[in-house]
């Protein structure tokens, strides 16, 4: 559905599978701004985790984009993510952002621990 709704815009990187990580992904160009889609295949008990078992089902929130409602993951899971990457380039607009914008501390917490970066 993603992919049907960014139909217009330029696709960077089409829908593949990528075995290394055992995931569809894609990247479009949107309003000059790079957004990116992965599925979740990979089964776990957590809810913590960006791009693996039910969190990013259970913890996402719905973004307009023309006629769709795209689910899109929480920045919380997101932040983990992109810590244990250390990739600062990618965390450091998500930390400003919750400085500004609030975050929810128990899913963060769970998400740090889900990666080994906290507990």
């Amino acid at each position: 559905m993603a992919t049907a709704a960014l139909a217009g815009f330029p696709c960077l990187h089409p829908p593949a599978w990528l075995p290394a990580t055992a995931q569809y992904f894609a990247r479009f160009m949107v309003g000059g701004v790079q957004v990116e889609f992965s599925t979740v295949e990979v089964e776990t008990g957590s809810d913590s985790m960006e791009c693996v078992g039910r969190g990013p089902w259970e913890h996402c929130v719905l973004v307009p984009c023309g006629p769709f409602q795209v689910p899109v993951v929480r920045l919380e899971l997101r932040l983990a993510t992109e810590l244990v990457r250390d990739r600062a380039d990618r965390y450091q607009p998500l930390v400003d952002h919750f400085a500004t914008h609030g975050f929810d501390a128990g899913l963060l917490e769970r998400a740090l621990v889900a990666q080994g970066l906290h507990g």
